[in-house]
């Protein structure tokens, strides 16, 4: 009882600061209303933003990873085509489903968005100029033959053996695997783990191996097959009934043998499997050797990894003992080490990842507020303040928001302390006691020790511990002051609530320093007055061709008081 208002919100003069921001709306108002072709673009607008996709869109991903597996079948099944495969009910399947839906990808693609140099063009032009300079080509190779070929496969078996040959145009599906490079490192990025990341790493490694393994496998028969004669390899180690399985399967043998020490019956009987022979051993030579190292470099990560983990904590269990620490304060600081470590190989620190250095001052800016805000839009008054001051709520995120980490039965504050600080539990678990009553607070479900940022006296009214390890968001009373201050109908908001609110627990008995969300949300949302319903108010106003007074303005949603209301109807 008896709190004092910090200095900065009892000397603000909310009404001043209310009647210039009403003000700046009726200028605003009125500009929109002479340029009757501005509602009219942005309706237009809002339609094609509900056509065209964000190139990020889980839909969108969803869809090039379908993609992605119809390649992966395109790799493995045109090369086959050298050894003339039996035809199946389950290649037709797939041959028609992909064709429907690369079919389909092109209206997929004219309707989502592209990255140009940093920036998201959402722009429909930009997109079918993009597209007719790109992959409008291999469509129109690809698509187009395979229609031709379906339509005219029904007519006998003499224009099937015309078309034969256009199916070939088929290899030009390949270069699709462009694509595969973006799907594969958007399932890498949502690997949260290194070690995971590392073992995707190798996999990926040897799935490169097998299908190079595959593609010259199935070559080294189709130069064979078409050569005339009985000097062929075909001819010479082939049965004249050989199955499709074995021709596959000896090619197969071949090519790996050409990237290993070992060695098989097989051997180019001309000049031509002489000549790719050899160019297969040169490719062998660097390729393998590539792979190879890749893996290896992988390998020896996953190594290192768990070696320097191993190491650093045997160094702590040293430390630890050389230094007499009792038992039960070795077990808690261990216990929190690798709860922190762990952690830290889940959520990566911003200062872990060195490529953010290049990034400009206000995308720095706005990726940490896309860490902190959903923290801090729990709070009703932080989530009307994001809603209508972008700019500020970015500087409260990240000039004013610290993180810090709590150990298990670690006291953040104690009661009679001075408070200077709030805040936000981001993970784990608190026990706040007072008075012999005790009270949890979980990650997500209210905030702590808000009265600070509205009165200077205030001191804490009871003892909060840490129940588990805990990451804790600090917001300073200071900095908060400073940040809301710099603009006027923001500062107007927060003087408003803070006088509101520190009356309100100024006659409330037995206050705690834990807001619980649920409970307390509804009753403080009241004391919030945003310059959006300025706008409400002035929007209907317009609409009813009546002038409402910045006092009906503000009497309508309840944030006056009657004291307050008669010097403003005497102004």
């Amino acid at each position: 009882n008896g709190l004092e208002l910090r200095i900065c919100w009892d000397n603000f003069d909310v009404r001043d600061a209310i009647r210039k921001t009403v003000a700046n709306i009726e200028k605003s108002q009125v500009e929109v209303e002479d340029d009757g072709d501005i509602e009219d673009t942005e309706q237009i607008v809002g339609v094609c933003k509900h056509l065209i996709a964000v190139p990020s869109s889980t839909a969108r991903l969803m869809w090039d990873l379908f993609g992605a597996v119809l390649i992966f079948y395109d790799i493995l099944t045109i090369p086959l085509d050298f050894l003339n495969p039996p035809p199946s009910a389950f290649t037709k399947f797939v041959e028609t489903l992909s064709l429907l839906f690369w079919t389909a990808n092109v209206a997929a693609t004219l309707t989502v968005g592209y990255v140009d140099k940093g920036k998201t063009i959402m722009s429909p032009k930009k997109i079918l100029n993009l597209y007719l300079r790109t992959w409008f080509i291999v469509d129109l190779l690809t698509i187009v033959p395979d229609w031709t070929f379906t339509f005219l496969a029904s007519g006998g078996l003499d224009q099937i053996k015309l078309l034969r040959t256009l199916r070939l145009v088929r290899v030009v599906r390949l270069l699709r695997l462009v694509k595969l490079k973006k799907i594969l490192e958007y399932i890498q990025d949502n690997l949260n783990s290194e070690y995971l990341s590392l073992c995707f790493s190798i996999t990926k490694m040897m799935l490169v191996l097998i299908v190079v393994n595959h593609v010259l496998a199935c070559a080294w028969y189709g130069i064979s097959a078409a050569e005339s004669g009985d000097e062929r390899w075909i001819s010479v180690y082939l049965e004249d009934d050989a199955t499709f399985s074995a021709k596959y399967l000896i090619s197969l043998h071949w090519t790996l043998t050409q990237f290993t020490p070992a060695s098989m019956m097989v051997q180019p009987c001309n000049e031509t499997e002489r000549f790719y022979a050899v160019a297969t051993v040169l490719f062998a030579l660097v390729g393998f050797a590539y792979v190879v190292g890749s893996m290896t470099s992988s390998l020896a990560q996953l190594r290192q990894l768990n070696e320097e983990t191993s190491k650093s904590f045997w160094l702590l269990r040293r430390f630890l003992k050389q230094r007499n620490v009792e038992t039960l304060l070795a077990l808690r600081i261990k216990r929190f080490l690798e709860h922190a470590h762990s952690r830290q190989q889940e959520t990566m620190s911003i200062k872990k990842v060195t490529l953010l250095n290049l990034l400009s001052k206000q995308l720095m800016e706005e990726l940490q507020t896309a860490i902190n805000l959903p923290h801090l839009t729990i709070h009703p008054l932080l989530l009307a303040l994001s809603e209508n001051s972008f700019i500020t709520i970015t500087r409260l995120c990240t000039d004013a928001c610290r993180s810090m980490s709590l150990a298990t039965k670690d006291t953040l504050f104690e009661a009679m302390q001075a408070g200077s600080t709030m805040y936000f539990l981001t993970t784990g678990q608190v026990n706040y006691t007072r008075a012999h009553e005790s009270e949890t607070l979980d990650a997500g479900e209210g905030w702590i020790s808000e009265p600070v940022l509205w009165s200077a006296q205030w001191e804490h009214t009871g003892e909060l511990k840490a129940a588990t390890d805990c990451e804790v968001l600090a917001i300073g009373a200071e900095a908060f002051e400073d940040i809301v201050m710099l603009v006027k109908p923001v500062a107007a908001t927060m003087a408003k609530y803070g006088r509101q609110f520190v009356e309100w627990i100024t006659k409330t008995n037995g206050w705690s320093d834990i807001i619980q969300s649920k409970v307390w949300s509804d009753t403080l949302r009241n004391f919030i007055f945003t310059p959006t319903q300025l706008r409400k108010g002035m929007s209907r106003s317009f609409k009813d061709s009546t002038a409402m007074s910045v006092t009906d303005l503000v009497r309508e949603n309840g944030k006056l008081s009657r004291t307050e209301e008669d010097e403003s109807r005497m102004d």
